[in-house]
């Protein structure tokens, strides 16, 4: 059946396509053009039932891609195999493969006769599953040079042990310890390849105290350096997205649960901490609270009963830090907002919003260096936490450095990819007016900062007045 290894092996990733071949007879298309042909496309075989692709008399065209005319006729596209690294048209930081097919029916330019070729990039996209192909332009970019775009889960490389951490739980009175295995994204940019390990017990090392930009290496027995690309808080941990890092340690009475911040409720609502602490250690959590002119609603803070500081009616809108200091032992905290309301149609909601939560002294050290989340980086080893990508830039996980988008697209702060711009419409400029003259003045139309769309023609200025 022509089957071809489809493997490629880009800066020690192995890229495997073989799960996109298709063997029930069909191909992937209909892709449309817009003088009225179609493509169909499978890959690493060119087994297919004679369907969509055959010749005009009748016979299937032995192919990995073909075009299908407005009269029914189909070409091949292409029946030689490669695949290359992933074209430098989507940035550095993108996962892919650019599957190259050649020797397709001739074509010719009135005096040269060549073979017909595709291109298909295969861009890791681990939320598309298989996915499908879509045409890039019209699909002939050029005189009998056909392309197509692929986001596909089998676009990123196959899962190595750099694609996994792992997370060490509390040392029980037994001494031991259990090591938990973690993907470093969620969902992971990887396929196949290896699984993650199955958990297992070891022996804590109880009395190695590693501090914030440490962890301890149960290699080496030592204190490590968060490496760059990674950082550590010390000896605790961080919640950063309060749908998965939501551990049994918190009691939820009330409170929703979202991405990057947990909120508080309708009337009066708890979020209760139960943690104990090997060392003195503290808790640090940003907080916005909002009562819209309720005096009555507020949020509290208590460790073992005993109120920290004050009620707070309200931050304007802004986020503020606490910290409170921990002595050892095990303690509760319990998060309190009275009086909550949640948001209608006439009005906004009046609650507290928690998002970074750190605590520190749960443990001696750090088990594990973690990995920066894509959109941001650690430049330097012994980094305690990382920088968002600034404007017009973005990042894998686990990344020292943000690369620049490029001319045509664009980034928000904190981005992992960087975004096509669309055309400039009226709602991107500014009118900009020049100094008065013998009671006139120029005026023209600025492009708003920062520039997220790209200008073909600009809009025209107003009358001088």
């Amino acid at each position: 059946g022509w089957d071809i290894t489809c493997q490629l092996i880009d800066n020690n990733n192995i890229y495997d396509l073989s799960p996109l071949a298709r063997y029930d007879g069909e191909m992937y298309g209909p892709v449309w053009d817009s003088k009225n042909n179609t493509y169909y496309l499978n890959m690493c075989t060119m087994v297919h039932n004679g369907h969509t692709c055959f010749n005009d008399d009748g016979t299937p065209l032995d192919t990995f891609a073909c075009q299908v005319t407005g009269r029914g006729l189909g070409l091949d596209l292409g029946n030689v195999f490669g695949m290359l690294p992933l074209r430098n048209l989507y940035g550095e930081n993108t996962q892919g493969v650019t599957v190259h097919l050649s020797e397709g029916a001739l074509c010719h330019n009135l005096t040269v006769y060549f073979p017909r070729e595709t291109y298909i990039d295969v861009v890791c996209d681990p939320e598309a599953g298989v996915g499908t192909p879509i045409a890039i332009n019209d699909v002939e970019t050029h005189k009998c040079y056909y392309e197509f775009l692929w986001h596909s889960l089998y676009g990123c490389a196959l899962c190595t042990e750099n694609d996994y951490h792992y997370v060490a739980s509390e040392c029980d009175s037994y001494g031991n310890q259990t090591i938990t295995y973690e993907w470093n994204s969620n969902p992971k940019t990887c396929h196949g390849g290896i699984s993650l390990p199955e958990s297992e017990s070891r022996r804590c090392e109880t009395s190695v105290y590693c501090g914030p930009g440490y962890y301890y290496d149960i290699n080496t027995n030592d204190c490590e350096l968060a490496p760059v690309g990674y950082y550590s808080i010390g000896n605790g941990f961080k919640i950063t997205n309060w749908t998965t890092d939501l551990t049994s340690e918190f009691t939820n009475n009330g409170w929703t649960s979202h991405d990057y911040y947990i909120q508080s409720g309708e009337g009066d609502t708890t979020l209760l901490f139960v943690q104990n602490f090997i060392l003195d250690g503290t808790i640090t959590f940003t907080y916005s609270v909002n009562n819209y002119g309720d005096s009555t609603a507020g949020f509290s803070v208590y460790l073992d009963d005993i109120e920290m500081g004050y009620e707070i009616h309200t931050t304007s809108n802004q986020y503020r830090s606490m910290t409170i200091n921990v002595p050892s032992g095990y303690h509760y905290i319990k998060f309190l907002f009275e009086g909550g309301t949640l948001t209608t149609s006439q009005s906004q909601a009046r609650a507290v919003r928690i998002q970074d939560f750190t605590v520190l002294g749960t443990s001696w050290a750090s088990a594990n260096a973690i990995p920066c989340p894509a959109g941001t980086f650690s430049s330097e080893e012994g980094s305690t936490r990382c920088e968002d990508c600034p404007w017009n830039t973005s990042s894998n996980e686990a990344s020292d450095h943000c690369d620049n988008c490029e001319n045509d697209k664009y980034a928000f702060p904190g981005s992992s990819i960087c975004t096509p711009k669309g055309s400039c419409g009226l709602a991107d400029y500014r009118i900009s007016y020049s100094e008065c003259e013998n009671g006139e003045q120029a005026n023209e139309y600025v492009l708003l900062e920062p520039i997220i769309c790209y200008e073909e023609t600009p809009p025209e200025t107003l009358d001088d007045s």
